[in-house]
């Protein structure tokens, strides 16, 4: 129960931790998604036949200065009425073939504010460009925004 009470305060509601490891310089949490099925976007029907899995190392926002890494069990799934192979699971809290998570995005754009981009890298373990696409990210569709309010 605390560990979900903890995926709770990292903000990402569509994954479950089955699982916490506290290192010295970071926390790991092994987890999956909260729904065990989806919806096939071919033929509308509902689908829990697992195609396959594979692990995948998602960061998050630090918790006490350690490195908070979310190692994530991604499933895809197969239709059995219609036979399509390969659907993958989709999160709210994390983009389509994205490492970070949305919300790490918008810590790296808030760090910016204050410290230079190289900083920011360093700091998190990451290159420059990564955190200048997370900015980018972030940044650009409130510069979208504010342009469609004008014209």
């Amino acid at each position: 129960m605390q560990d979900n009470n903890i995926i709770k305060f990292l903000d990402l509601s569509d994954i479950i931790a089955t699982e916490i490891i506290s290192t010295e310089d970071r926390y790991i949490f092994i987890a999956e998604a909260k729904k065990n099925h989806i919806v096939c976007p071919r033929c509308g029907n509902i689908t829990n036949k697992i195609y396959d899995t594979k692990w995948q190392n998602i960061r998050n926002i630090p918790i006490r200065g350690k490195l908070v890494i979310i190692i994530l069990l991604k499933k895809r799934y197969r239709c059995p009425y219609c036979h399509k192979r390969g659907i993958p699971e989709k999160y709210e809290s994390i983009d389509k073939y994205a490492r970070k998570t949305k919300c790490f995005d918008k810590y790296l754009a808030k760090e910016t504010v204050s410290k230079n981009y190289s900083k920011v890298a360093r700091e998190n373990g990451l290159s420059y460009t990564a955190v200048n696409n997370a900015v980018k990210k972030v940044i650009d569709p409130l510069i979208e925004q504010q342009l469609s309010k004008l014209s």
